[in-house]
């Protein structure tokens, strides 16, 4: 069952988000994604995922290869931005280049913002109006490796007409577990105007 389970962006996330991209980011000149707009991104949904299990005893960690430890478990945390509510059927992407990462589970995130981000200075990014994040499920990297289809940099993703820039590995949103059975709480009974999104 594909079960989104929806963050509000608070300010003080947004403040946060701008002191450790002030304080860490410079350290990371030359190893960037989209030129820094990926780390920016993958900051925010740490900081979403941290929401919910932080107050629950989830600890950060200063490793590359995950970022949560929680109840004797590391989660790795992939981040997106979209301008929509991910569907189901969509793909989980990650890269082949951190399959290296030594992570019991990933957690994936989409971060919704309506205005397209990619090609903006990473100062604008950084100071977007952020306020809907959704949490789309979680996986073991076992399982997630065992299921998901390798894409080679070159291909066309048949289901939106995307050129891969770099090997990834692909998963169906639908295919991934509910972030709040994490939670101990069942998935919830989407109403008929998200049913599509299942």
């Amino acid at each position: 069952m594909y079960d989104p389970y929806f963050v509000s962006i608070t300010p003080a996330m947004r403040g946060d988000l701008i002191l450790r991209e002030q304080t860490f980011g410079p350290a990371f000149k030359g190893h960037e994604i989209e030129g820094g707009k990926g780390r920016i991104w993958g900051t925010l949904g740490e900081l979403v995922v941290g929401s919910i299990l932080g107050p629950l005893g989830a600890t950060e960690t200063l490793t590359s290869n995950y970022d949560l430890v929680w109840r004797g478990r590391t989660y790795d945390i992939k981040t997106k931005t979209r301008k929509d509510i991910p569907k189901g059927e969509w793909d989980a992407s990650i890269s082949a280049a951190s399959m290296h990462q030594k992570t019991d589970y990933y957690i994936l995130v989409s971060i919704i913002a309506q205005a397209s981000l990619i090609n903006l200075d990473p100062a604008i990014v950084l100071n977007y109006p952020y306020t809907d994040a959704y949490i789309l499920g979680y996986v073991s990297k076992d399982d997630f490796l065992l299921n998901a289809e390798l894409q080679k940099a070159g291909q066309v993703d048949p289901k939106n007409g995307i050129v891969y820039r770099s090997d990834v590995f692909n998963l169906p949103y639908a295919e991934l577990t509910p972030f709040r059975t994490l939670l101990g709480e069942k998935p919830k009974i989407l109403p008929k105007a998200l049913a599509k999104f299942r």
